[in-house]
């Protein structure tokens, strides 16, 4: 590790928001694990839920904004993640609901979308940002029964490569945007019989 690694490191800061707030509280052993800041690090919370935000009033752009209040915010890395709703991750579109395949596109391409919205200002600020979406190789390939899910992590692509140009036509080629597609994650919803 060199110099300038050590010394991000030491100044390191994590904001965390997601959508399960049991998962977060303090005192729950799983967030306790995972939010373990290096040495002299710092944490905040930011507890939104991804499937319900509502992002038509401006009460949560102002939640979100209170959390990097203070941050020298460099980069935002959007992972949420989930192809299961009440049903399952495996199931045909037309067995899901209207309120299964919404919360299916709010959590995987709506809450990154607004999140992004909400702290590019944020990130102008810097003199170099990052924006690094999180997708999966769903998108790459046929996947029945996780049609909306797939759907929306190509969404999640496309609108990383579209953000991209369209910050350096405004003047703000300094925020770069990326997507990282990933394989398959061992999660609950991972595994099929």
């Amino acid at each position: 590790m060199g110099p300038g690694q050590r010394r991000e490191r030491r100044h390191w800061q994590r904001i965390r928001a997601g959508p399960l707030p049991a998962w977060f509280q303090r005192d729950h052993p799983r967030a306790r694990r995972a939010e373990t800041p290096p040495r002299g690090g710092k944490i905040r919370l930011l507890v939104i839920d991804a499937i319900k935000a509502s992002w038509t009033d401006e009460e949560t752009d102002k939640k979100v904004l209170n959390a990097v209040t203070g941050v020298q915010l460099t980069m935002l890395i959007n992972n949420v993640r989930g192809a299961g709703a009440a049903r399952g991750a495996w199931a045909p579109i037309m067995q899901r609901s209207a309120g299964e395949l919404d919360a299916l596109i709010n959590l995987n391409a709506a809450f990154m979308t607004q999140m992004t919205r909400v702290l590019i200002p944020v990130l102008a600020q810097r003199q170099r940002a990052a924006i690094v979406n999180i997708s999966s190789a769903a998108e790459l390939v046929p996947a029945p029964y996780l049609v909306a899910y797939s759907a929306a992590k190509a969404y999640v692509s496309r609108c990383s490569v579209s953000l991209d140009a369209e910050l350096r036509v405004e003047s703000q080629g300094h925020i770069d945007v990326h997507s990282l597609i990933v394989g398959a994650v061992a999660t609950p919803n991972a595994s099929h019989d």
